[in-house]
């Protein structure tokens, strides 16, 4: 019998291959010619969100402009809801570091603090100023600068379904100007978060990704029975609706409901089933879309890995 552990990291090694294969044909983007501009993201305490190497991160706390997150092997980390900037703290189990961020200015462009509202063609320019090391260690510190941009529109198909998103270039370079690497942000209005970023360091040929796979929505504070609703809903329209076909729930009790509509299907190499879908729930704390993949294990169930 597969035990669920073995399971996932076969699921992993799978989806290792998928990406590397959309990273050839890139993720299968298209140009978008129409979209509105994108204000900044909110984020929903509890909210998860589970990527193709094996990292969930979930929000923990959200207060004025800063959002803290807790990963799956606990490691804490702050920054600003700006998507652009690297988190302003993060603790690991061995490592500790800080980093400032002050805007800078372009006299051949328009002067901007921030690229938000997103539109095609905003610039903008900013120092990170950093210190790090091990926590019964030496701290080193560093600066580095940060040019960046909207550069356009795609629609870009990955693990957690189809987007249409904005492409933020973001290039990190010395203070004598050495590029370090060229980040690549696809921000999806609709969920409030970049389902791929790239990361091509200049000396490296291989790019780092990062890609979406599913967004778990937030059980805090919930009635069991809405918790389970929301679980069983999910389950059974995986299970038994068609692409396309949403299946709705209702808790009676306290008059919450949501629906989840399988958008597509497909099968891996090794003849497991997965799934894209969509959750809709009007929760307590306000209606939301929540998006992602599933695929079938030996006993039925539809599972994201790290969930």
């Amino acid at each position: 019998m597969m035990t669920s552990s073995n399971y996932t990291t076969r699921f992993y090694g799978v989806v290792l291959i998928l990406i590397a294969t959309m990273a050839i044909v890139g993720c299968n983007k298209t140009v978008v010619p129409e979209m509105p501009s994108a204000e900044l993201p909110t984020y929903e305490v509890g909210t998860t969100y589970i990527y193709a190497d094996g990292k969930r991160e979930t929000v923990q706390a959200v207060s004025s402009n800063t959002v803290t997150w807790v990963d799956n092997q606990g490691n804490v980390s702050s920054g600003p809801t700006d998507i652009i900037y690297p988190r302003a703290k993060w603790e690991t189990q061995t490592y500790v570091g800080e980093r400032q961020f002050t805007t800078r200015y372009n006299m051949f462009t328009e002067d901007r603090s921030s690229l938000w509202p997103l539109e095609e063609g905003n610039e903008f320019y900013f120092t990170e100023k950093g210190i790090w090391g091990g926590k019964n260690g030496t701290m080193k510190d560093y600066t580095v600068r940060w040019n960046c941009d909207v550069v356009g529109k795609e629609r870009v198909k990955v693990l957690a379904g189809e987007f249409d998103t904005w492409v933020i270039r973001g290039r990190r370079f010395s203070p004598s100007m050495y590029r370090y690497e060229t980040k690549t942000w696809y921000y999806a209005p609709a969920i409030g978060l970049a389902v791929l970023e790239v990361r091509q360091l200049t000396d490296k040929k291989k790019p780092i990704l990062k890609e979406l796979v599913a967004v778990v929505p937030s059980t805090k504070n919930l009635p069991t029975e809405v918790h389970k609703a929301l679980t069983d809903n999910l389950q059974q329209a995986l299970e038994f609706n068609k692409s396309g076909k949403s299946r709705v729930w209702t808790d009676a009790t306290t008059g919450l409901s949501g629906s989840t509509t399988p958008t597509g299907t497909f099968k891996l190499d090794d003849g497991t089933y997965c799934r894209n879908y969509t959750q809709n729930a009007f929760l307590k704390h306000g209606s939301r879309t929540y998006y992602g993949m599933a695929c079938r294990n030996a006993k039925g169930h539809w599972i994201t890995p790290q969930q």
